[in-house]
């Protein structure tokens, strides 16, 4: 509906300006068409002056057949994220997570990557755990915990719903055994919450299967050197 009414209102605006250029030919007694000749070269001036404002019109428009996102959608829009307060003719309000309101023209949001995050129905969850190097023995049995636990949740994606669910011992760090977490998960509602309370929960599933196997998480380890002294 709010697209018709979009198109409908461009619609009675042009069909308006021409019945006033109508109007005002027959007031002053001219043809419409000589109107226009007489106004040739101030309406070049005119549409130069109009020609961003016209973008603007024509990239709303678009938006709107576009059906990218609705008023009420959490979107990321380049660098800006967060919720359409209104789709307008020239411009675009997003309502940031600080309660801010961005200003965006059409002609930079038509330019931009849209991510409409409220109509996202699958969320990816990666993570890197770094073990220490104590633990290597342990790290065969951690993984299988790992995974066996991450695939209870009730939102995950399984590998025989086509979907990995990847949980490897990949590489050795300088001060640490790394674990790298990828799954995916389904999304039942809109917006960020559900993903953040999913991501909650697999990271404190993880926490129990490392203590659970006796592991522990490795810390960074840092190098200072003191002045005056020579290690």
């Amino acid at each position: 509906e709010a697209i018709w009414d979009r198109f409908s209102d461009f619609v009675l605006n042009v069909v308006a300006v021409l019945a006033g250029l109508q109007l005002l030919s027959m007031q002053l007694g001219m043809s419409l068409s000589s109107l226009l000749a007489v106004g040739g070269v101030s309406g070049v001036v005119f549409a130069l002056a109009c020609q961003e404002p016209l973008a603007q019109v024509i990239n709303g428009l678009l938006l709107t057949f576009s059906d990218k996102f609705q008023p009420g959608d959490e979107v990321k829009i380049g660098e800006e994220q967060g919720f359409v307060e209104k789709l307008g003719w020239t411009q675009t309000s997003i309502r940031r997570y600080s309660e801010e309101t961005v200003i965006i023209p059409n002609s930079k949001v038509s330019k931009q990557t849209v991510i409409n995050l409220s109509r996202c129905t699958r969320t990816q969850y990666k993570t890197e755990l770094r073990i220490n190097y104590s633990d290597a023995g342990k790290m065969d049995q951690l993984t299988e915990a790992i995974k066996e636990t991450l695939s209870t949740m009730p939102n995950a994606i399984l590998p025989n719903e086509g979907r990995n669910l990847w949980v490897h011992w990949r590489r050795y760090d300088e001060d640490a055994l790394v674990i790298v977490v990828d799954m995916k998960f389904y999304l039942t509602s809109r917006g960020d919450t559900e993903q953040y309370e999913l991501r909650q929960e697999a990271n404190s599933r993880i926490a129990k299967a490392v203590e659970a196997c006796g592991a522990g998480f490795a810390m960074p380890t840092a190098v200072q050197i003191e002045k005056g002294q020579v290690s």
